[in-house]
């Protein structure tokens, strides 16, 4: 047809450097925090959004660009991000080298489990183990590597796991197991746990140790092993998702909070 200046995507193009894209100001927002350091927290993200706005650099009014609930989400998304990011590669680098890991360590019961195959007991240990660190780190991990690495454990990983409403005897016993053991672990710990918000006593008072067998029972611990053993990535993906989520609703509020005692104490509105 005719020459190729007709083509901006012909060899060449147009003349001159291409547009910026064509980002709202919450999306420029992230695309900046991308190209920078991130802020260690939604607080902190705050605080360098009201230094820049009293030094005149964001505008006399919160109406200009996005909200401190935005700012304070965005952040903590990202943070939320990071966080799954750092865990899921802690897991890869001690699947990878199961020397380098704490004995013991909720990372060494993963690592006991690394041999499980697809349908046993142990590959959903794994895959309930990975979502666990994916959640907590390694926050009162205690010695629960050391349950895993038992060889009866080991035994009872390598047999078939059952279904949710039938889960196989095998995966029933190490989920008890388990379940017996955080009992084991609440009760000893209880007065560093529970300091002195909760009376410990065999009969009628609140027995901290229980609370293992009524968050996670054997029977349903067992029934969520057996539906992993055969979707082993469903939990980890759905705990990455959850910490995102919590980051990023905790960001939110924050923004939100700092924003808004700002504009108490200066008299502004965001309507302005």
């Amino acid at each position: 047809m005719s020459s190729s200046s007709s083509n901006p995507r012909s060899k060449g193009g147009p003349s001159g450097p291409r547009p910026a894209p064509n980002f709202s100001p919450l999306g420029q927002m992230y695309a900046n925090m991308l190209k920078q350091p991130l802020p260690a927290s939604p607080l902190d993200a705050m605080r360098m959004r009201l230094q820049s706005k009293s030094s005149g650099g964001g505008g006399s009014s919160t109406s200009s660009g996005p909200s401190g609930t935005e700012i304070g989400a965005g952040v903590g998304a990202l943070r939320g991000g990071y966080v799954v990011q750092k865990r899921a590669r802690e897991q890869r680098q001690a699947l990878n080298n199961p020397a380098s890991v704490k004995p013991g360590s909720r990372l060494d019961a993963l690592v006991a489990m690394r041999h499980a195959k697809y349908d046993t007991t142990g590959m959903g240990m794994k895959s309930g183990i990975s979502a666990i660190h994916m959640t907590g780190g390694n926050f009162f991990e205690a010695q629960i590597g050391k349950y895993f690495n038992l060889e009866a454990v080991q035994t009872m990983a390598r047999a078939h796991a059952g279904t949710f409403f039938n889960p196989s005897a095998e995966n029933l016993s190490a989920s008890k197991g388990e379940a017996t053991y955080w009992g084991g672990q609440l009760r000893k710990h209880a007065t560093t746990i529970h300091g002195t918000l909760f009376p410990v006593s065999g009969k009628g008072g609140f027995n901290p140790g229980n609370i293992a067998g009524a968050l996670a029972p054997g029977g349903l611990r067992a029934a969520l092993t057996a539906t992993a053993s055969r979707s082993a990535l469903l939990f980890p993906v759905m705990a990455g998702i959850a910490v995102t989520g919590a980051h990023t609703g905790a960001g939110a509020l924050v923004g939100d909070m700092v924003e808004s005692a700002q504009n108490l104490i200066t008299g502004k509105s965001r309507r302005e």
